[in-house]
């Protein structure tokens, strides 16, 4: 398999483990701190579903808690970075 091929299967593979969830609503947030300020998040504040790639390289959505709606614009604009710091329920680094 030449390496074009091999980069078009494992793009496929990674577009396949990020499908968007079936159901309205989005999945329960995986923290109550805010990844961006280290506040409790609130219950008002809309949850953020992003991607975050693991150190093996699979994709999963995420929902993550904020504590505003900048927090919000902040885990969209670096979701590897807060994603990963909301799993661990603590403000990033």
């Amino acid at each position: 398999m030449g390496s074009r091929a091999a980069l078009l299967v494992c793009a496929m593979a990674v577009l396949a483990a990020v499908e968007e969830p079936t159901t309205d609503s989005p999945p329960p947030p995986v923290n109550t701190i805010c990844p961006v300020l280290g506040d409790r998040c609130p219950d008002d504040i809309p949850v953020v579903v992003v991607t975050v790639v693991d150190g093996q390289g699979r994709a999963r959505l995420v929902s993550v808690a904020v504590c505003s709606r900048r927090c919000a614009d902040l885990v969209k604009a670096d979701p590897q970075r807060y994603g990963a710091a909301a799993l661990s329920d603590r403000k990033a680094r």
